[in-house]
C-alpha cells in the first residue's frame, strides 16, 4: 500500500475518533506539580506545634496551659496560634489596602454621583409642575382682570384690534383666538404646513415689542405684576378671592400680597 494511501486511513481513524476517546485521552495529561517549596510551606504551616520539640510551648504547660484551651486566668484569649499569611506576590507592603480604598472611594463616588442625578431629576420635575401651575394661576388673573373691565368680557375676545386691550391679558386674547381659528381650519380641513407656517408668522409675539417684552418675563413676574394691578385698581385679593370696599379695608383685612400669607 502506497504512503498516500496511509495517510489517508489515519487521518479516517482520526476524524471517525469517538468523544469518549477523547476525553479518556484528556485524562492521561498530567496535572502540572505543585512547587515543592510552597508545599513545604504549607505543611509546616499547617502541622500543629510539637510539645516534645517546643521549649515554648513546654513552658506554657508547667504554668498551667492545657492544649487547645484559651489564653489568660479568665480563658477569653484565642486558642489557637496567629495565622501566618503568606505573602507571594511583589506589591509592596499596603498595596492592597490601596487598592481597596481606591476601589471603595470610586464606589462611593459612583453612589454619589447616582444620588445626585436622581436629586436633580426630582427637582427638574419640581420645578416644571411649578411653573406649569404658575401658567394656570395667571390665566385664572388674566380672565378675572377681563371680568372686572368690562361688563360684557365678549367685547374683548372680539374686538379687532389687539392693541387696544390692556397688555396684561392681551397674550390671553391673542392665544384664545388663535386656538379657535386653528381649530376651525382644522375642522373644514384646510389646515396645510404651508398654512402653519403663514399662521405662525401672522402671529409671531415679537410683532408687538411690549407684549413680547412682558412675556419674556419669568411666569412668576408676570403673575405678580397682575395681581399687584388687580390690587392696585380694584382693590381685589387673588388669593382671598375678594374685592375689598377700598385700600384700606384691603390693608385692614387682606394677609398680605404673597400667597404664603394666606
Amino acid at each position: 500500500m502506497s504512503s498516500s494511501e496511509d495517510g489517508d486511513e489515519e487521518e479516517e481513524d482520526y476524524m471517525t475518533m469517538s468523544f469518549g476517546e477523547v476525553v479518556e485521552e484528556a485524562k492521561d495529561v498530567e496535572e502540572p506539580a505543585e512547587d515543592p517549596e510552597i508545599k513545604k510551606t504549607n505543611d509546616a504551616l499547617s502541622t500543629p506545634i510539637d510539645a516534645s520539640n517546643s521549649k515554648g510551648l513546654k513552658l506554657m504547660q508547667k504554668m498551667g496551659y492545657k492544649h487547645g484551651e484559651s489564653l489568660g486566668i479568665s480563658s477569653y484569649g484565642p486558642s489557637e496560634p496567629v495565622v501566618v499569611e503568606l505573602k507571594r506576590g511583589r506589591e509592596g507592603i499596603g498595596y492592597a489596602a490601596e487598592q481597596k480604598r481606591k476601589r471603595t472611594a470610586a464606589q462611593e463616588h459612583i453612589e454619589k454621583q447616582r444620588k445626585e442625578a436622581k436629586s436633580e431629576f426630582r427637582q427638574k420635575i419640581k420645578e416644571e409642575r411649578d411653573e406649569k401651575r404658575i401658567l394656570r394661576l395667571i390665566q385664572k388673573a388674566q380672565r378675572l382682570c377681563i371680568n372686572l373691565e368690562y361688563t360684557n368680557p365678549d367685547e374683548a375676545y372680539d374686538t379687532d384690534d389687539l392693541s387696544c386691550l390692556n397688555l396684561l391679558y392681551r397674550g390671553y386674547i391673542r392665544d384664545l383666538r388663535e386656538k379657535d381659528r386653528l381649530s376651525r381650519l382644522k375642522k373644514a380641513r384646510l389646515y396645510s404646513d404651508e398654512e402653519r407656517y403663514a399662521d405662525q408668522e401672522e402671529t409671531d409675539p415679537e410683532d408687538d415689542a411690549e407684549l413680547y417684552e412682558f412675556e419674556s418675563q419669568l411666569p412668576s413676574d408676570q403673575l405678580e405684576t397682575i395681581l399687584q394691578y388687580l390690587r392696585c385698581n380694584y382693590y381685589h385679593c387673588f388669593w382671598c378671592m375678594v374685592t375689598y370696599n377700598d385700600k384700606k379695608d384691603m390693608d385692614e383685612n387682606c394677609p398680605g400680597i404673597k400667597e404664603e400669607d394666606h
